[in-house]
């Protein structure tokens, strides 16, 4: 069951093709209000996109998945930093 739950949510983020966007916009909301939500549901968004896509890959290859894993490591490797810590300022 839990095969076919993480199959099915690569399916649909294949079929998006969309990865969240983490914009400055949404840390220096949390610098200046303290409201850290928007940021984190796209940050947590992301870690869920990555995680499914890694598993589904590893239950079921298929070139689509990869090249979605590899453009969502990418989008990971590039952010500003890996801690879901908005204490750090910019």
């Amino acid at each position: 069951m839990l095969k076919a739950e993480i199959l099915a949510a690569a399916k649909e983020y294949v079929a998006s093709g969309e990865i969240p966007y983490l914009p400055l916009a949404g840390y220096q909301e949390y610098l200046t209000s303290g409201n850290r939500l928007h940021f984190e549901e796209r940050y947590f968004a992301r870690r869920r996109q990555l995680a499914v896509l890694a598993l589904a890959y590893e239950l079921q290859p298929t070139q689509e998945t990869k090249e979605l894993l590899e453009q969502v490591i990418w989008e990971v490797c590039n952010e500003y930093t890996w801690l879901c810590r908005l204490i750090c300022p910019l």
